[in-house]
């Protein structure tokens, strides 16, 4: 059960002792200087929920914006407060994990554990059994007040209804607009032929025939992206407070691979369709457990090129509290703080929805299909994801992301489908 708390308008300030930013917006937002008189409030009465003047029936003064209201126009259950003023207290409520109620002249709140144990739609209580999170807003709703025809909400299924484009020649448009202006987007050039052949050769993969089907991938991407908040990127996403292009050099790490003049042509020519956001007959679908997932919808042949590791690029000392899922090491520094990392939080294409496997677990390590290659390209470091083996239709790809050798990385909460 939650915990009830007793206090009065006045004593409200007491739930927010530790939470001073908060209190200062809450008496920002309830507590409004009413620039007018109180000789001009008397004289124009109007009513703030019906604005009505004419109307001579009881009414009294809102405690929080001080404005005058019927007491017919509120709900019996609140009358010290005008609605306005109960959807802000509401809504900031639901922010600071409480829910309130009104009786009489006290107010009720009630202390829960976690913000989502409310229901977001009602904002009542909600049990965990019988009730569903949204993926995309990660809030919890009742079952009867969630929209059980998708994986999202009612509000983020409308919302991406209205924002995603469904046309052949409108996908590769929109997918321009999303590049940052952060992002290197410059042309790889081969400077250097490379006289040592690579361990790993590079293919460049079969694409759909079929314009409705290449239609059908690039709408999954866009969608799971817009559902994350992730903007489209194909290239290496740079900030000047995380990093710089310039400490992304080559010469720091001799571990890293240089392309042959095959696999780097290879390579130059699959980013030509990547960054119209063409992908080699992957889609992304959801899944209840795991949430989105990278499947293949045709043959895949082994040591085919299946995207470019994409996201910001950060150093360690910049995500060492951070929670993403997704960190990928793309330098290695001699000094640890300046080691680089590929954080796909904000900018990514679809190697952000790969699925891991807990390598802890020999069964699991047996089904991966992916792997990474670590390569110097215009002397900066780069991360290409392809295929270990061949890859049959609807097959989920997987990678273990401590096959670098460091086992750095926690991998105990990975599940196979």
């Amino acid at each position: 059960m939650p915990k009830k708390i007793i206090c009065t308008l006045d004593q409200y300030a007491n739930i927010f002792r530790h939470c001073e930013l908060t209190y200062k917006q809450f008496k920002k937002l309830i507590h409004k200087k009413n620039k007018r008189s109180l000789n001009q409030q008397v004289f124009s009465f109007r009513c703030k929920v019906c604005m009505n003047h004419r109307d001579t029936s009881p009414h009294r003064r809102c405690n929080g914006c001080q404005d005058l209201f019927h007491l017919k126009c509120v709900d019996e259950e609140s009358k010290q407060l005008c609605s306005k003023c109960q959807v802000q207290l509401q809504n900031m409520l639901l922010k600071l994990q409480y829910i309130t109620q009104v009786e009489g002249d006290t107010l009720i709140v009630h202390e829960c554990k976690s913000a989502n144990t409310i229901c977001s739609v009602c904002y009542t209580l909600c049990d965990e059994n019988q009730s569903k999170i949204c993926y995309r807003c990660n809030l919890r709703q009742h079952v009867q007040c969630y929209n059980s025809q998708t994986e999202f909400c009612s509000v983020c299924d409308q919302y991406l209804k209205d924002n995603l484009p469904y046309q052949y020649d409108t996908i590769p448009k929109y997918i321009q607009l999303w590049k940052s202006e952060y992002t290197c987007q410059d042309d790889l050039i081969i400077i250097d032929k490379v006289k040592k052949q690579n361990r790993v050769r590079l293919y460049l993969p079969k694409y759909s025939d079929s314009k409705e089907k290449q239609l059908q991938e690039s709408y999954s991407l866009i969608k799971a992206l817009c559902a994350k908040s992730i903007y489209f990127s194909d290239d290496l996403t740079y900030f000047p407070e995380d990093s710089k292009p310039e400490d992304n050099n080559a010469k720091y790490e001799r571990k890293l691979e240089d392309l042959d003049e095959e696999n780097l042509k290879s390579f130059l020519q699959f980013k030509e369709f990547s960054r119209l956001g063409i992908t080699p007959q992957l889609m992304v679908d959801f899944h209840i457990k795991t949430g989105f997932i990278a499947k293949a919808t045709g043959f895949i042949k082994k040591g085919s090129i299946l995207a470019e590791y994409c996201g910001e690029v950060k150093k360690w000392k910049n995500i060492i509290f951070d929670q993403n899922d997704s960190i990928m090491e793309l330098l290695s520094h001699p000094n640890p703080k300046k080691t680089l990392y590929v954080v796909p939080e904000k900018y990514s294409n679809i190697a952000r929805f790969v699925c891991g496997i807990d390598n802890k677990i020999k069964e699991q390590v047996e089904i991966v299909n992916v792997k990474c290659l670590r390569v110097a390209i215009n002397k900066q470091a780069r991360i290409i994801m392809y295929a270990c083996k061949d890859i049959q239709a609807n097959e989920i790809l997987y990678y273990d992301y401590n096959s670098g050798g460091k086992y750095l990385y926690p991998t105990e909460g990975y599940q196979i489908l």
